[in-house]
């Protein structure tokens, strides 16, 4: 009894100076709550290789690129890798690649975008609304050298074509883009 009278009066003395060392039992107990694993069941006709062409109004022809999309270890994130062709302006080749996931607790799509040059983006989604999909960027800025950006809008041509199209302002001209991918 002194014992249980002495520890309890210790760790009333405790909570006083740092609180969590007296709490750490219940803390410690709480469940962590288990993060479902995404239903990408809408996604999966993307799994693949997929052959994709970007023309965009302010260039001749079109970046060519090879795009690969699979399902990564642990089953939580769909990773697209796209090697991309030189073009005469930008004569070397590069890699971007996305990872995709759906926020259960948010319920969005969210893209995680880099690339070996330098490129980044985030964006999210409602998801599929029949055969489009519209991936908003949260976290535009304007700089100077893009003024704007709209949303992307893709659309599901079929299981084995897909378009997307988005527009932004660059030195004050807008600038229509459209990628075409076709499974391999």
């Amino acid at each position: 009894m002194f014992i249980a009278r002495v520890l309890l009066s210790f760790c009333v003395g405790l909570v006083l100076v740092a609180p969590s060392a007296c709490l750490a039992r219940a803390v410690e107990a709480t469940p962590v709550v288990a993060i479902p694993k995404p239903d990408f069941s809408s996604m999966n006709f993307l799994l693949g290789t997929w052959s994709c062409s970007k023309q965009t109004s302010s260039r001749p022809v079109p970046y060519t690129s090879m795009v690969t999309y699979a399902v990564i270890p642990g089953g939580r994130w769909i990773e697209q890798t796209a090697v991309w062709n030189p073009v005469p302006w930008f004569p070397m080749k590069w890699i971007s690649h996305d990872e995709i996931t759906y926020d259960s607790f948010r319920k969005l799509w969210v893209d995680v975008e880099y690339d070996d040059i330098g490129g980044y983006s985030v964006t999210t989604s409602r998801g599929w609304a029949g055969n489009t999909i519209v991936w908003h960027d949260p976290a535009f800025t304007p700089s100077s050298k893009v003024a704007s950006i709209t949303d992307a809008t893709a659309t599901k041509v079929s299981d084995s074509e897909v378009t997307t199209s988005w527009s932004l302002i660059s030195n004050g001209k807008t600038i229509y883009e459209k990628n075409t991918c076709t499974k391999s």
